[in-house]
């Protein structure tokens, strides 16, 4: 009987797959990853809360008189929940792309993956906010 088995050597296979790829282990790829986004956040949500601020200051300074629905703001901030776990996507991405043959490279381009990701909330919060604040109570009883 023969002592090389398929099943022996499908796990020979997999395992000299994985000796190929990245030696660096997978704590430190999350790690690099929550050291880079992080920080960013901040900078994310910045910017999106200013942009939600300023069509709230825009619509107040029109209508003195104005107060939003407790409705409104419970919709604002699922919204801002909303828009930190589409950032989280970040992470597939980052993590992924770490584990190739290409981490080096990523990692000193992965801010591209950043400003396109800030792009595309800027503009979702924009025609969010304008719709939102346009008709604050369309969002009465809603929850």
């Amino acid at each position: 009987m023969n002592s090389a088995s398929p099943l022996n050597s499908v796990s020979a296979t997999s395992q000299s797959v994985a000796d190929a790829g990245s030696s660096i282990p997978l704590r430190e790829i999350v790690s690099d990853a929550i050291r880079y986004w992080e920080p960013r956040r901040i900078v994310y949500n910045a910017v999106l809360a200013a942009i939600v601020l300023y069509h709230y200051y825009a619509v107040h300074q029109l209508i003195h008189t104005y107060i939003l629905p407790p409705d409104f703001y419970l919709a604002v901030v699922i919204m801002a929940l909303l828009a930190n776990m589409c950032y989280c996507a970040a992470y597939i991405v980052d993590v992924f792309v770490q584990l190739s043959n290409f981490r080096d490279t990523w990692r000193s381009r992965r801010w591209m993956l950043f400003i396109l990701g800030l792009v595309i909330a800027v503009i979702l919060t924009q025609l969010i906010a304008e719709g939102m604040f346009s008709d604050p109570s369309a969002f009465v009883g809603i929850f």
